[in-house]
């Protein structure tokens, strides 16, 4: 405590208070914290932190150690065995919005969805096996071809066809008949001479 502090203290107990004074071995009194006191306290506090963060880091340990629930290994499972499709146009650009559709050989439909902005379509967790693939896109001949899905991770490309467009409607009419001309008639036209001159 400070002077001060002592003195109010003093004052508001009107000097009735019981108190403990340290004394050196030289005589002098301590008028602060001792200085071994405070350094066994810092220690305490310091094993206590220590303690702290040891049983914090056992519990992440532990948590690292737990395994991992079955559903989510899973989940991670389907998403690394996507197979992927790219549908491109004649020159190489991706076409999104594509139709796919994937049909086993007795017909059913087995997975179908659309390619993204990145021209993929993405099935996730597919079966292995012989499919009937079909991709469909406006402004483009619809394609199908039979495909067989080695793994679940297999990669497909395929190319669309610019569908072909209407051409012109030419009519080719008969040619017009032959037109006889009339035969018109002309009569002559007499001959005027004029008149000789006189005295000749």
């Amino acid at each position: 405590m400070s002077q001060r502090e002592i003195e109010q203290l003093l004052a508001e107990k009107e000097g009735r208070i019981c108190a403990r004074m340290y004394q050196r071995s030289d005589g002098t009194l301590l008028t602060q914290n001792c200085p071994v006191g405070f350094r066994v306290r810092v220690q305490r506090a310091g094993r206590m932190v220590v303690s702290a963060l040891s049983a914090a880091m056992s519990l992440c340990v532990a948590a690292a150690q737990t395994p991992v629930p079955e559903q989510s290994s899973r989940s991670v499972q389907a998403a690394k065995s996507a197979a992927t499709i790219v549908v491109l146009d004649p020159l190489g650009a991706v076409i999104p919005a594509a139709k796919i559709s994937l049909k086993h050989t007795s017909g059913e439909v087995a997975y179908e969805g659309e390619t993204d902005a990145e021209g993929e379509w993405k099935a996730n967790a597919i079966v292995p096996g012989a499919y009937t693939l079909k991709i469909s896109s406006p402004g483009f001949a619809a394609n199908e071809s039979e495909v067989t899905i080695a793994s679940p991770t297999a990669s497909i490309r395929r190319v669309l066809r610019v569908a072909p467009t209407m051409g012109a409607i030419v009519i080719v009419m008969d040619p017009p008949a032959e037109v006889t001309p009339s035969l018109i008639q002309i009569d002559p036209i007499p001959l005027v001479r004029p008149p000789a001159p006189k005295g000749r």
